[in-house]
């Protein structure tokens, strides 16, 4: 769950907190693989218009991602059986291999760039700029 949100001015930023401290306690002593890694889900993104989005690594701090390049937002929410309940479950589709990231230490931060439209390279200006710090 997230501990703090940020809009900022005009929705072209924003910023979420999560306490990634308090999950990596709880979680390691269950035993789970490595739990520096995440997946990001970026649907939310598309909902709001957003069609391509990249990490911008010389703003993000303690991040080791797959991507650093310019990704397209094609995962969306569906109804599917992998859940095993009759008449299915929330899923996201498809799988984005390179969606997922690891945080070395704590504090991190993800610096996202969001556009509404594929830009030239990633240097060009974002529509919307997005910060996700895990503490």
């Amino acid at each position: 769950m997230p501990t703090k949100l940020i809009w900022g001015k005009g929705a072209s930023s924003g910023e979420v907190t999560y306490n990634i401290t308090d999950y990596h306690r709880k979680t390691s002593a269950c035993g789970y693989g490595d739990i520096r890694k995440l997946y990001l889900s970026d649907y939310n993104a598309r909902d709001f218009g957003f069609n391509y989005f990249a990490m911008d690594s010389a703003k993000s701090k303690n991040i080791t991602a797959a991507f650093d390049q310019i990704i397209p937002i094609i995962q969306y929410i569906h109804t599917g059986g992998s859940c095993g309940y009759p008449g299915g479950c929330n899923n996201k589709s498809p799988t984005q291999p390179e969606l997922v990231i690891k945080w070395e230490e704590l504090p991190a931060k993800i610096y996202l760039k969001l556009w509404k439209v594929s830009p030239a390279d990633t240097t060009q200006k974002a529509d919307m700029d997005f910060i996700i710090e895990l503490l």
